[in-house]
């Protein structure tokens, strides 16, 4: 999480304070709109007006801050917040990105919306501390409009009624779950790269909302490469990593292409009823020209993740014994085995989402039909019905929707669980360890935050498998120390004074 440093962040605000003021005197020259999250299921309805003198954002969802940063769209010069509704779709991003912005020294915001919305703002007081960014609620009335150098807005309370008050000629940008573009591209590359390791371990994403290359074209492209190489060892080589190669893309066709076709259809008849699907990174512009600008829209280059894989030193080698040994555990397992419990990482990031990591998140699939909570619409893990969510603390990167129940024998049925055990853990107030007992089998235990914890140790005794933080390299000891966190050698020594019979690291840092 951001944290405040006074000093520097009041110079940053004395700064932005003065090139605002500059800015006022006089309209500004480019101004185009550029949609964000496209509203789709497991994306924001995020709209970003650009100026070159301010921002405005309409909407805040989750994830937004992640798709604003892998696409270097940059928020740091917000002023105005415009909410459509207080439902959590638009403001699940608010206090994260409140955060990051009064860190980066923003000194005002002003939030427009429905009344009450800065509400959010005191039922997460304890764990968003908001000491050196004011943030305001505008007066929204359908009588008062907001107005600056740059727009007017009216406020309209039924869209769809003042819709019609429209001319022919209007053309009406919708964000809404209709759409189905999720809007990244980088998660898609480090996927592809990783399900040639293992596609068991690593399975494809299911968002098939971002257009992949033809796979004629990606033929096309390997006879022109495969007829450059020179030497017979060269050519084998080379047909080695292209077969393989090729035999990922057939596959990854046959899940992504399938959508593509409809998706274009859906959009040139939208087109023909002035209705634009936005996808992320649709560009209206209004001024100098107004034209409507797709060029900037993610597309997945699927070839390219490929062959930067097999171009690196000893990869083929490395993969195909890789493979071998997976093949022998696979054939080696015994017709009792069960697949499940089975742990799906939804991220594995620390403090705020990056560009490939999302900030940390934990599926566990007890059996096949109870599907693990907050599973995104992108991973292959069954249907998005949510039996329990376990929160490691209060705190904005282990968000705030969560109800406190209590852990009743009912519950654990629900599950699939035998015992919950929770401990405090070294962190930050109300910050828990946890441990589940799945069957007679197998234990996991989750650290959350937390320095190297006793007490962590004595509810993970004999755990099949231990997630525990790594926030920090070794190098950082004491850093960690001061923030409350662990080192990768630390957390390997939990599981080893644990005897846990694996353990996995996760909430490394993004750096």
């Amino acid at each position: 999480m951001p944290k405040a440093h006074t000093s520097r962040i009041n110079d940053a605000q004395r700064q932005r304070l003065t090139i605002s003021k500059k800015s006022d005197r006089y309209p500004p020259s480019t101004v185009y709109l550029q949609v964000l999250g496209s509203g789709a299921t497991g994306a924001p309805n995020t709209l970003y007006l650009f100026t070159d003198q301010k921002r405005y954002l309409f909407n805040c969802g989750e994830c937004t801050q992640r798709l604003a940063h892998e696409h270097k769209v940059k928020l740091s010069r917000l002023n105005h917040i415009f909410i459509t509704s207080k439902s959590w779709r638009n403001i699940g991003g608010l206090p994260g990105l409140s955060l990051t912005l009064q860190d980066v020294g923003v000194p005002n915001i002003t939030l427009h919306g429905p009344q009450g919305l800065d509400e959010l703002y005191k039922a997460t007081k304890r764990f968003v501390i908001m000491k050196e960014m004011n943030v305001t609620m505008a007066k929204c009335t359908a009588s008062e409009d907001f107005e600056d150098n740059t727009m007017t807005v009216k406020y309209v309370f039924l869209y769809r009624n003042f819709m019609a008050m429209f001319g022919p000629n209007t053309q009406h940008l919708v964000l809404n779950s209709q759409n189905a573009c999720l809007g990244s591209e980088a998660v898609h590359r480090t996927q592809h790269k990783l399900h040639l390791l293992d596609g068991d371990i690593f399975p494809m994403l299911r968002d098939a909302s971002v257009p992949a290359i033809a796979l004629a074209q990606f033929q096309k492209i390997i006879a022109i490469e495969g007829s450059k190489e020179d030497g017979q060892a060269a050519k084998e080589e080379k047909g080695a990593k292209l077969e393989i190669a090729l035999a990922q893309f057939q596959k990854i066709i046959a899940i992504e292409g399938s959508k593509e076709d409809g998706q274009a259809a859906k959009e040139e008849k939208g087109a023909k009823l002035e209705v634009i699907a936005g996808r992320t990174l649709t560009m209206f512009h209004l001024r100098p020209k107004i034209h409507l600008d797709r060029s900037a829209e993610p597309k997945l280059h699927i070839q390219d993740y490929i062959q930067e894989t097999m171009d690196v030193d000893g990869f083929v080698d490395s993969l195909e014994s890789f493979r071998r040994l997976t093949d022998d555990v696979r054939y080696s397992k015994s017709d009792s085995h069960k697949e499940y419990p089975k742990v799906v990482f939804l991220g594995t990031g620390s403090c705020i989402p990056s560009k490939t990591r999302n900030t940390s998140g934990i599926a566990l699939l007890i059996e096949a039909h109870r599907s693990a909570a907050g599973a995104p619409r992108r991973v292959r893990v069954g249907r998005p019905a949510a039996r329990a969510r376990i929160p490691a603390r209060a705190r904005t990167d282990l968000h705030v929707a969560l109800h406190d129940e209590g852990m009743t024998a009912a519950v654990l049925a629900c599950i699939g669980a035998r015992r919950v055990q929770t401990c405090l853990v070294s962190h930050c107030p109300n910050a828990f360890g946890v441990a589940i007992q799945v069957d007679g089998d197998h234990k996991l235990t989750y650290s959350g935050d937390t320095i190297p914890c006793p007490a962590l140790v004595a509810i993970g005794e004999n755990s099949t498998l231990l997630i525990h933080e790594a926030t920090m390299e070794d190098e950082l000891a004491q850093e960690a120390r001061t923030k409350m966190h662990s080192t990768t050698s630390q957390a390997i020594d939990i599981g080893r004074q644990m005897n846990a019979r694996y353990t996995l690291l996760t909430h490394f840092s993004q750096r």
